[in-house]
């Protein structure tokens, strides 16, 4: 893979399973962090996606992001619980 990438023009990654925390959602983050065994104090849990959709403002503030993303704001399907 480093000897691709070495001779690159560009890289491109899909990634399916995993979305980064600058772009996740309330509900996604929520549903991430309740899979946590043993499983985390609420108060941890509401601090942790307070930090995280406060990272957001990164996106928000920026003229330019050298990355494109495709996201659709649909629940985890974990988050029925």
């Amino acid at each position: 893979m480093a000897e691709l990438e070495h001779h690159a023009a560009a890289l491109r990654a899909l990634q399916t399973a995993h979305i980064p925390g600058l772009f996740q959602t309330e509900g996604h983050a929520r549903a991430l962090f309740d899979l946590f065994v043993p499983a985390l104090p609420r108060l941890e849990v509401e601090l942790r996606i307070a930090h995280r959709l406060a990272r957001h403002t990164v996106i928000a503030n920026s003229p330019w992001i050298p990355s494109s993303s495709t996201h659709r704001d649909t629940p985890c399907p974990r988050t029925d619980r």
